[in-house]
C-alpha cells in the first residue's frame, strides 16, 4: 500500500521540478530573481505537502500537493521551454493520483483530537508559503535582499515554532514585524499591499494566547498526597 502513495508524491514532486525547470530556462515576463524566489517557494511548497501526504498521512498535506502541481503547471505556462510539456505530463499523471481513489485507505478520515488549533496551523504553514507569496507579489520588480530576508525570517521562524521552540514564536512577534513591514515598503504596489497584510496577521496570530499552545508544556494534574494515619 505505501508504494502507491510514495508513487503519487513522487509524480508530485517531478511535476513541479520540471515546471519550476522549464519557468529558470526561459524566464518569460517575469524578473528573473523572482522567479528564482517563486521556484524556490514551489520547491518547499510541494515538499510540505509530500511529507504531510506520506508522514502524516494527513488530507492537508494532500491539498498541499494538488495545489503545488496546479501552481506549478500554470506558472509553467509563461515559458516556451520543451520541457513545459514534460511538466504537463507529470502533473496530469500526479493529479489522476491525488485525485483518485487510490489514497483513500492511506489518507485518514478522522480528526486529531488534539490538533494544534486553527492559529498553531496558520503559524506553521505561514513558514513554507512566504517565498511563494513574496516572489508572486514581486514578480515585476524583482526579489532583493529584502524579500529573501523576509522569506527566510518566516521560513525559520515557522520551523522553530513547529518544533514547540519559544524562540520561532519571538521570531514572529519581534523579527517578522519591521522586516515583513521594509519589505512591503520595497515591494509598493498591489503586492506590497498583500505582503504588508499578510505579515500583520501573523504578527496578530503570534501574540493570541492560542498561538503558545505549541510552546507549552502541558504538566499532567497529580492527585493530592494521602494523609496516613
Amino acid at each position: 500500500m505505501q508504494r502507491i502513495p510514495i508513487a503519487i508524491g513522487s509524480a508530485g514532486i517531478a511535476a513541479v521540478a520540471t515546471c519550476v525547470l522549464a519557468l529558470l530556462v526561459d524566464d518569460a515576463s517575469i524578473a528573473s530573481s523572482s522567479i528564482v524566489l517563486i521556484s524556490f517557494g514551489l520547491m518547499v511548497v510541494a515538499a510540505t505537502g509530500l511529507a504531510g501526504l506520506l508522514l502524516a498521512r494527513a488530507p492537508w498535506g494532500r491539498w498541499t500537493m494538488v495545489f503545488a502541481v496546479i501552481m506549478a503547471m500554470g506558472l509553467g505556462s509563461l515559458s516556451s521551454s520543451p520541457l513545459i510539456g514534460v511538466g504537463y505530463a507529470t502533473g496530469a499523471v500526479a493529479l489522476v493520483g491525488l485525485f483518485g481513489p487510490w489514497l483513500r485507505l492511506w489518507i485518514r478520515h478522522h480528526r486529531v483530537a488534539d490538533g494544534p488549533g486553527v492559529v498553531p496551523v496558520l503559524l506553521m504553514s505561514a513558514g513554507p508559503a512566504a517565498p511563494l507569496l513574496i516572489g508572486l507579489c514581486s514578480a515585476q520588480i524583482g526579489a532583493d535582499g529584502i524579500q529573501w530576508a523576509t522569506a527566510l525570517v518566516a521560513l525559520a521562524g515557522s520551523a522553530l515554532y513547529g518544533r514547540g521552540a519559544r524562540l520561532g514564536l519571538w521570531t514572529y512577534r519581534l523579527v517578522m514585524a519591521p522586516v515583513g513591514a521594509v519589505c512591503a515598503v520595497a515591494t509598493g504596489g498591489i503586492g506590497g499591499a498583500v505582503i504588508g497584510g499578510a505579515t500583520m496577521a501573523v504578527v496578530v496570530a503570534s501574540w493570541l494566547p492560542a498561538a503558545r499552545r505549541t510552546t507549552t508544556v502541558i504538566a499532567p494534574v497529580l492527585p493530592a498526597p494521602v494523609r496516613r494515619p
